[in-house]
């Protein structure tokens, strides 16, 4: 999907393992959605890390980010489903933040405004030229952060 409130999130390799299929950091995740999405609009919009799979596009040990799982233990998984609360994460600072110093009081910044300024401070990670069209169709702002308002 896509539209003026969805963030699509993908996902970066952003520590190399020696048995993992991607061996560059920056590079897109191989479990990463590849637009375009509804509409020819190319997705995703941002991302965030998101680990590694195996040759055999398995999860191995050490090739994921650590996650917490229901039970409150910590475990190592990958996926971009892992990489969406970063971001989601990262937009909602950005409301608040507009929220206080910004809006007058009672009112709420607009969902495009935090977007549009998500997508203009928004830094892709260095991924090499031979992989730099999968890249802008996989990470395409690049990390969503708060930090630069």
């Amino acid at each position: 999907t896509a539209g003026f409130n969805v963030l699509i999130c993908g996902s970066y390799v952003n520590e190399l393992h020696p048995n993992g299929l991607v061996q560059e950091i920056g590079h897109p995740s191989p479990f990463t959605r590849v637009g375009p999405g509804i509409a020819d609009l190319p997705v995703p919009d941002f991302a965030a890390p998101g680990g590694n799979w195996s040759s055999t596009y398995n999860l191995e040990p050490g090739l994921g980010v650590l996650s917490m799982n229901p039970q409150g233990l910590w475990e190592d998984r990958s996926g971009t489903s892992l990489a969406a609360p970063i971001l989601a994460r990262e937009a909602a600072m950005t409301l608040q933040h507009l929220s206080e110093h910004f809006c007058q009081s009672g009112s709420r910044p607009f969902a495009v405004t935090a977007r549009a300024f998500l997508t203009l401070t928004a830094r892709r990670p260095d991924a090499t030229d031979r992989i730099r069209p999968l890249a802008d169709r996989t990470l395409r702002y690049g990390e969503a952060s708060v930090r630069h308002l």
